[in-house]
């Protein structure tokens, strides 16, 4: 089964079946295939769909492995969206810490794309109920949005926390 067949699985509802075709995919791609980064963070999704949450982390730490190994950075696009991930499944499952040092290797390094991670640290701090920090954290990430129409979104999400 291809990919696609396991995307559109996925997105027919259809997870464990979604799972087991994303796994063979998996199995019999070479270890080297630069998609499989990819196909990590899809079986994430839907490992986190059907409530394996250690499977996700795994998945998405292979993701964030494989975006990395092809883009020879930690602050490609691709990894820095991983990462996002990462931290908000980790934030999710009551880990913030974790989810904090998920994206603070490349917080740093991001430049154009730092404003994704700093909303990644907000709901983190948010988590933990450093609500100083968070708002810092949102202040950055407004400052740093790519558009006014996230600015706004932005804006929109962190004001029903209290952070805008």
């Amino acid at each position: 089964m291809t990919t696609k067949a396991a995307f559109a699985l996925w997105q027919a509802g259809r997870l464990e079946e979604a799972a087991a075709s994303y796994r063979a995919a998996l199995d019999a791609m070479p270890a080297d295939e630069d998609v499989r980064g990819e196909i990590h963070g899809e079986l994430a999704a839907v490992l986190q769909g059907l409530g394996d949450h250690t499977g996700a982390l795994y998945h998405l730490e292979a993701a964030v492995d494989g975006a990395r190994r092809v883009a020879g950075s930690d602050a490609s696009l691709p990894v820095l969206i991983t990462r996002y991930f990462m931290a908000d499944h980790l934030r999710r499952q009551g880990r913030p810490e974790e989810a904090l040092a998920a994206i603070a290797a490349p917080l740093d390094s991001a430049a154009d794309k730092a404003w994704l991670l700093y909303v990644a640290e907000a709901d983190a701090l948010l988590a933990l109920g450093r609500r100083d920090y968070a708002a810092a954290a949102v202040e950055r990430a407004l400052a740093l949005a790519p558009s006014d129409e996230k600015r706004a979104e932005l804006t929109a999400r962190f004001a029903a926390a209290g952070l805008t």
